[in-house]
């Protein structure tokens, strides 16, 4: 089933002018209202021997469409076409059909020139036709019950935050060539990374991309926060699932914050895609801040080069003038601006001059178009009014902020950007919110001051939803943040009031600089004042146990912490910019005296439970130095020396069994000559010239393994010690469906993504401009307010 309510009349009328090219077999072309009253699509621009006239009143009565069409009377009796057509998005009865034949009889062969809504159905669910159906991006995407369902909450996505942004800004979207050659790479390689400047697109084409993979049967995996390693802990193991994975602002928002560590994640991530054609992932940056990435990250600068990633830009320059115009169009319409605001575009059509503009974005066009804003802007006053954000758009907010908010008010959004940059319980905003008026003496217990600004700035600058079960906060979109960050940079007043009223890690890692912060947190841990700090999620436990080994800090109130907390260390955790090992932490546990004997390790690990939370997560080389300290330090905790053995050699067993060959391959001399082999059908004269080849390969890497456990080994318990059982792990673990398994992953061609150009997209419509200007087709016709 197609739902024709979700295009607006431009992208109704290109669907009906794909339609009726075919239909007709001519090639159809379109004109602009204002210019041939009378006509949306003709054959022929001099003879105008067809012409159709198309009707999108998907939501109003017949008797509406009836008036309108009643108006196209006159102008039609004075074209005298040789057949007229009308194509509308209502389904009609036959009563109705007959009334509006007898309006066009002496121009319609008969009532088969009235194309309904029936017609338009019938058409596309022709399988002959379903290209015209993809070309219509929209209309595919939710034309059968599983879009359907993602709407409606019932296809599962990891996070409500994508469902409830896809569904607001789905009527907004406009499927630029862009766009249609961003989906193109991205069917072919399974990877890309769509970058551009702030406000152009990236992240509603991005959740797009995502959308028309769900077609397919793929679930949705989505952060907010950006973190790879979040999204990476959610990934099915099972090759088969279907996936999609979304990192909107993969490097960070405003300013570059892939933290180190983070980048050889991405790398990974990017490499566990490329190897499971099962799954799809999509990253999306700011120009920006990804020369940035490459400028301060050597390995994922070289990775970039070597895989020669899929990359695609939206540039305002890239996007036609039509395309521009309907981004435009679609935003008044969906944002029901009224009438007279429209009309005061259209007067001498001064729109062209906002389309035209040389600072022309999507973001801006938002901005204006809003109830809240626009509501305030006299009609007359409406185009001066775009005109001029669209002249200082880096003002965009300022005037918001420092003209129509309230003291309280900035103080809610200085909080808010003083715990994220993305979205926060709001649970937590309250809290610290409540304590900054506390701080600032401007409490007041009979007044409800959090939901009251709440209220106010919601659909302005915040935005609230529910992610399963979790209520959240944000801003409106990222501008807000680049505004917030350049305003509360420069004001030293208001940015020491916020850090004298830091109730949580994330506002003491985000008001000060590194260095700063880390002598005030090292200053807490010491007096003990570091108990009152709060976090969200593990971020206290990371900065507690780096805090207390780098410095070796003894405090009783951290002895309980230290006791239960080992389980919560994980890869995924970090200091500043620092990425935490655990097994480093583990380590100075063990080799410092002072810290092993005040927080009772060697006590402790006779306790299993201490002792599973202590050695997981650290690998065979985090356990090979555990046991090395043990073993030397002849520490007196019984079985303990066989209890980490055990572990050790679990966990090796573990690494060789994800042992990704593929990686491997690559550093091996002469491994090119496998390329004939492996791409030549088997026979008898060569089989056994390839089972040759495959077994030295096979050799030479479990030996390079082999030598590689040992020169780890080496540095702490040696080799020798577990020689034997190593030597079995390997071969069992590495074996020859593993090598012509990732031989063939390697030499597959990869799509040559620079061979893509703009006109291998350039699908060819059914219809052609009519006007020389394409801006006036979208906006010289009738506007009508949208009735939701």
């Amino acid at each position: 089933m197609y739902d024709f309510t979700n295009l607006s009349d431009v992208e109704f009328e290109k669907l009906c002018g794909d339609i009726l090219s075919r239909k007709f077999k001519v090639k159809l072309r379109y004109f602009a209202a204002g210019r041939d009253g009378g006509i949306d699509l003709v054959d022929d621009s001099a003879q105008k021997n067809l012409i159709v006239q198309v009707k999108h009143y998907a939501k109003s009565s017949f008797s509406g469409l009836l008036t309108s069409l009643k108006k196209e009377v006159p102008k039609v009796q004075q074209l005298k076409p040789k057949q007229y057509y009308i194509c509308v998005s209502q389904q009609l009865t036959a009563a109705n059909i007959n009334e509006i034949y007898e309006l066009f009889k002496d121009y319609m062969k008969d009532t088969s020139n009235i194309i309904t809504r029936d017609i338009l159905v019938e058409f596309l669910d022709q399988d002959s036709n379903q290209d015209i159906l993809r070309k219509n991006f929209k209309l595919w995407l939710l034309s059968d019950k599983l879009l359907k369902d993602i709407f409606n909450n019932k296809v599962f996505i990891d996070s409500d935050v994508l469902l409830d942004e896809i569904d607001e800004e789905f009527k907004f979207f406009v499927q630029t060539k862009v766009f249609n050659e961003a989906l193109e790479i991205l069917r072919a390689s399974r990877v890309l990374m769509l970058q551009g400047g702030p406000g152009v697109g990236k992240s509603i084409n991005s959740k797009m991309l995502a959308s028309a993979f769900v077609k397919e049967g793929y679930i949705i995996r989505y952060t907010t926060d950006g973190q790879v390693s979040n999204i990476k802990n959610v990934i099915s193991e099972d090759p088969n699932v279907k996936e999609v994975i979304l990192l909107d602002d993969c490097l960070g928002q405003y300013y570059f914050n892939l933290k180190k560590g983070q980048d050889r994640e991405l790398i990974s991530l990017m490499q566990y895609i490329k190897q499971h054609k099962n799954k799809v992932l999509i990253l999306n940056k700011r120009v920006t801040i990804f020369n940035e990435a490459k400028r301060a990250r050597l390995e994922f600068r070289r990775h970039l080069e070597k895989n020669k990633l899929p990359l695609r830009t939206i540039n305002m320059e890239d996007i036609s003038i039509e395309e521009k115009a309907e981004i435009f169009y679609n935003h008044l319409l969906k944002n029901k601006i009224p009438k007279v605001y429209y009309d005061t575009l259209k007067e001498n059509r001064r729109y062209k001059n906002i389309i035209n503009h040389k600072n022309y974005n999507p973001r801006i066009i938002e901005f204006v178009t809003e109830e809240y804003r626009y509501g305030k802007v006299d009609p007359k006053d409406y185009y001066e009014y775009i005109l001029k954000n669209l002249n200082n758009p880096n003002d965009v907010w300022a005037d918001e902020f420092e003209e129509k908010l309230d003291e309280i008010d900035r103080i809610f959004m200085h909080t808010l950007f003083s715990l994220t940059d993305t979205y926060i319980d709001i649970d937590i905003l309250e809290e610290c919110f409540i304590h900054r008026l506390d701080k600032d003496g401007l409490s007041k217990s009979t007044v409800d001051h959090f939901s009251a600004v709440k209220s106010r700035l919601t659909k302005s600058l915040i935005r609230l939803f529910d992610d399963d079960g979790s209520k959240k906060i944000g801003v409106l979109n990222p501008s807000i943040n680049d505004y917030l960050n350049n305003h509360i940079r420069t004001n030293k007043i208001g940015l020491n009031t916020i850090r004298q009223s830091i109730l949580y890690i994330e506002q003491l890692e985000r008001m000060y600089e590194e260095e700063a912060a880390e002598r005030i947190l090292i200053d807490k841990l010491r007096s003990g004042e570091f108990i009152e700090l709060k976090s969200k999620g593990n971020k206290k436990t990371a900065h507690l146990f780096y805090g207390i080994t780098k410095f070796n800090i003894t405090n009783d109130s951290y002895k309980k912490i230290i006791r239960d907390n080992f389980c919560k260390l994980s890869d995924n955790l970090s200091y500043f910019d620092k990425k935490l090992e655990k097994n480093d932490l583990v380590i100075k546990f063990l080799e410092e005296p002072v810290l092993y004997e005040f927080y009772d390790i060697g006590e402790n690990l006779k306790d299993d439970n201490f002792m599973d939370d202590f050695t997981s997560d650290i690998g065979y080389k985090g356990l090979s130095k555990v046991l090395f300290l043990v073993k030397n330090k002849k520490l007196a905790v019984p079985n303990l020396l066989e209890e980490l053995s055990s572990y050790f050699l679990y966990d090796l067993d573990n690494y060789l069994s994800e042992f990704e060959v593929y990686d491997y391959i690559d550093g091996i001399d002469g491994f090119e000559a496998f390329y004939d082999l492996i791409h030549v059908e088997e026979t008898e004269d060569n089989g056994e010239e390839i089972e040759q080849e495959i077994q030295k390969l096979l050799s030479t890497i479990r030996a390079d393994i082999k030598e590689e456990i040992r020169s780890e080994l080496d540095k702490t318990i040696g080799f020798e010690l577990f020689q034997e059982r190593i030597e079995k792990m390997i071969e069992e673990n590495i074996s020859k469906d593993k090598i012509y398994e990732s031989l063939d992953q390697y030499f597959n061609p990869e799509p040559d993504y620079d061979s893509f150009k703009e006109d291998y997209y350039e699908e060819d419509r059914g219809f052609e401009l009519g006007d020389e200007d394409g801006t006036e087709v979208i906006f010289d016709r009738e506007y009508i307010e949208l009735d939701e």
